[in-house]
């Protein structure tokens, strides 16, 4: 409150503060954010872990406005709640199970600390998210089945099952005892049958072992056996110990040198002339004649000189016959693949390379990727790269891929240009490696990275008030370290000169007087002279 006396010529006044303190009263109930909080958990939500939170608000103050929370009607016995908080937790030692209850409500009051207390109440819906907590389980723990032998592949055998609690897609799979792989399995049915025709003097029972595996991450594995039992037919022909053969040879191999083929034999449960057998080279896939058998021992003799690059891989068809009446017979393919010998030397895509970056360009930035061919194969056709001279340290290649990257700052005002010998490896080891380099040029550009710099951060001068218009007070000076429009320094004036009696050359830096001084008004001047560069954007500097 102001008071003003009427006093000639300056009236007086006086002014002293006064406070009005308005008291609360408990008229507001709390309100909460939501009427309906809303959350999905997982049934392996850890105990005390914080479900969601709930809030209100009261607009009273004091004890009155001060919310607490209290969970009214929890069936479940299975949450609290922070009381000053309002957090929303498992508690300890109760736990979620979405089999149980895949959806659980409940209500909570907040109540604040008026007399008498108002209040309100808000839901809570949680909604209980399934965990793949459950094992597959088969119905039986071993399945029996019996087949044929000869019989095309395809045969049904058994169908095993299992159950698991979770909502989950069952698959099923052999994960042994499927040597050969003579069987299958549907993965969604379960349904086992013959993959190929079964000999039962070669095996009689298999035992496979199966597993059913639901579709969570990693799965969860039920496991179960099925036995199968061959029954026989009187069919003894010549068998091979395998289906297939495979074998390799280096392309510079001499002739009537012996492939090292694994097992390659056959046998024969008849006896005397009937289990006597002879082995012959079929002329199919025997391109050009340069492989050869022994008739007796099965072995594989070159009958010519190989060429990897020509024909790298030969299918052999082997048949062995036994001396009975009618002749019995069986055959089996031999891939023969004709290795490399690193006889070629990489070769870069370019004669030389160049690339141009900016000297302000991070680490790890890629300057060039260079690239070779290499007719070998297998690692004599696995290409190394390495930069052998030329990086100064501020370069590196990645040996795989050939990227030509930054490891170290660069300053165009240090080094302008980086001429590097690149090397490119094979890693063969037979007869040896094999290696070729090419030049990789590297041009720093120059970026606006330096500020102007003045010869001086303070200017001083002594004028007479007389002095004349247009006259050179002073000049400034400065320099930049970048190049072209980067280094070309400008000058302006941006302070100090309130009545505008000075200008600044931007050009040369002379300090001129435009106007006429006057001790009496202004006995001193602080002008603010800016060098800038025309480099994007400028760099700038100050003095005075």
């Amino acid at each position: 409150i102001r008071v003003t006396d009427n006093g000639r010529p300056s009236p007086k006044s006086a002014t002293v503060p006064v406070k009005i303190r308005v008291t609360d009263v408990n008229d507001n109930d709390p309100v909460f954010t939501q009427s309906v909080y809303r959350t999905d958990a997982l049934e392996s939500s850890a105990n005390n872990s914080i479900l969601l939170t709930v809030a209100a608000t009261d607009a009273d103050l004091g004890a009155n406005g001060r919310v607490r929370y209290y969970i009214v009607n929890d069936t479940y016995n299975t949450f609290h709640i922070d009381d000053p908080n309002g957090g929303v937790v498992v508690l300890r030692g109760v736990g979620l199970d979405h089999e149980k209850d895949s959806q659980l409500s409940f209500v909570v009051e907040a109540r604040d600390g008026g007399v008498p207390a108002r209040s309100n109440l808000a839901s809570v819906v949680v909604n209980v998210l399934d965990v793949n907590d459950n094992n597959p389980v088969f119905t039986k723990s071993n399945y029996p089945a019996t087949v044929e032998e000869n019989l095309a592949p395809g045969q049904a055998l058994v169908t095993v099952n299992a159950t698991e609690k979770d909502a989950s897609v069952i698959t099923y799979s052999i994960t042994s005892g499927n040597a050969g792989g003579l069987f299958r399995i549907d993965a969604a049915t379960g349904l086992v049958s013959t993959n190929a025709t079964l000999d039962r003097e070669r095996a009689d029972v298999y035992t496979l072992s199966l597993t059913a595996a639901d579709d969570d991450l990693p799965p969860r594995i039920g496991r179960t056996t099925v036995v199968i039992r061959v029954l026989d037919q009187n069919d003894n022909v010549p068998k091979f110990s395998f289906s297939s053969y495979r074998a390799s040879i280096l392309e510079d191999a001499s002739i009537g040198f012996v492939l090292q083929v694994n097992g390659l034999s056959a046998f024969d449960d008849d006896i005397d002339e009937n289990a006597r057998l002879a082995y012959r080279l079929e002329s199919t896939g025997n391109v050009g004649n340069v492989f050869r058998i022994n008739s007796t021992t099965a072995a594989i003799l070159t009958s010519g000189l190989l060429d990897r690059e020509t024909q790298s891989s030969y299918l052999l068809t082997v048949t062995v016959s036994d001396f009975g009446s009618p002749s019995l017979s069986s055959s089996v393919n031999l891939s023969v693949v004709v290795a490399d010998v690193n006889d070629h030397t990489p070769q870069f895509v370019q004669s030389s390379y160049s690339a141009s970056i900016k000297e302000d360009v991070f680490g790890g930035y890629t300057v060039e990727i260079v690239s070779t061919t290499d007719d070998d194969i297998g690692l004599n056709g696995v290409v190394s790269y390495s930069i052998a001279s030329g990086d100064a340290g501020k370069f590196r290649i990645s040996p795989s891929s050939g990227v030509v990257s930054t490891i170290g700052s660069l300053d165009y005002e240090s080094v302008k240009s980086y001429n590097m010998t690149i090397m490119a490896k094979d890693s063969g080891s037979y007869p040896g490696a094999r290696s070729s380099t090419t030049q990789l040029s590297v041009a720093i550009e120059d970026v606006n990275d330096n500020k102007p710099i003045f010869t001086r951060s303070i200017y001083s001068t002594t004028l007479p008030e007389n002095r004349a218009i247009g006259s050179t007070i002073a000049t400034v000076s400065a320099s930049d370290l970048d190049f072209g429009l980067n280094g070309r320094v400008r000058f302006n004036k941006t302070g100090g000169d309130q009545f505008e009696q000075f200008s600044v050359n931007p050009t040369t830096g002379v300090v001129s007087l435009d106007r006429s001084l006057d001790y009496e008004t202004t006995t001193s001047y602080r002008l603010n002279v800016v060098a800038y560069d025309e480099g994007v954007p400028a760099q700038t500097a100050t003095a005075e």
